[in-house]
């Protein structure tokens, strides 16, 4: 039941229409590019109104599609000056194509690839935000980004999963193996990790975990006391951990 379930436990996905229309404050690109397998993937590319100091590309988490997320790239953008990419994995928003562990971990090498049309390597941020987060260290681990940034990641998907299902074998079960604890081993760019203290889901020792694992010589870790999974945007700290970033 659990081998069945995992897609709607792992990916709370909604689809958009191909005409759906989206509504921001600044400009923005539609972006559709297309798979190794055929398959065409949908993002949302922000660009400032002044030249830009680089561009952040963005790894949401399994909720929610650019229509929302886009909110939060449109804030960054704006705040700190950068260009922002965001992309919805298969099955989110605009984006079709069969979903796979690997054809969801080469999607992040794809839109990376986009970037570097725009910016040299040295100018792009890599920022996955739970979920996001493994497909953020994968593709760091596979490029040469400026920096990584992992908010409310996990080490391992099986490690979130054993706190829901604390009863069953979940690591012989387990058909998307997400990690990011084998990725920041090989990582050796700037890094930051931020995480809240009290978060319930993804639990807190995780974040220290993968800060520990790191190989970076520029690290840092941010926590973000009382912090939950889902309410770091509460936070001053959550904000000054990101000024000090950007």
């Amino acid at each position: 039941m659990l081998t069945y379930l995992q897609e709607k436990l792992i990916f709370l996905s909604e689809e958009l229409p191909r005409e759906h229309q989206f509504n921001f404050n600044i400009y923005f690109e539609e972006l559709f590019l297309e798979a190794a397998d055929g398959s065409v993937l949908h993002g949302l590319h922000f660009k400032p109104d002044r030249i830009a100091k680089g561009i952040i590309l963005y790894f949401h988490g399994n909720k929610n599609t650019v229509n929302h997320w886009g909110k939060w790239c449109e804030h960054l953008s704006t705040k700190y000056n950068y260009e922002v990419v965001v992309f919805d994995y298969r099955g989110y928003g605009k984006s079709r194509g069969v979903r796979s562990f690997k054809n969801m971990l080469s999607d992040g090498l794809l839109f990376y690839n986009y970037c570097k049309e725009h910016f040299d390597e040295d100018k792009i941020i890599l920022f996955g935000r739970s979920l996001g987060g493994a497909f953020a260290s994968y593709t760091a681990r596979h490029t040469t980004p400026e920096k990584l940034i992992l908010e409310s990641t996990f080490t391992h998907i099986e490690k979130v999963a054993k706190t829901k299902f604390w009863g069953l074998p979940v690591g012989m079960l387990i058909k998307y193996p997400f990690q990011s604890e084998e990725n920041i081993k090989h990582i050796a760019v700037e890094t930051h990790i931020i995480h809240g203290t009290d978060d319930k889901l993804v639990k807190f020792e995780l974040g220290e975990k993968l800060y520990n694992l790191s190989q970076s010589r520029n690290k840092r870790f941010y926590p973000v006391k009382g912090g939950l999974h889902n309410n770091l945007y509460d936070y001053p700290a959550y904000y000054e951990a990101l000024d000090r970033i950007f």
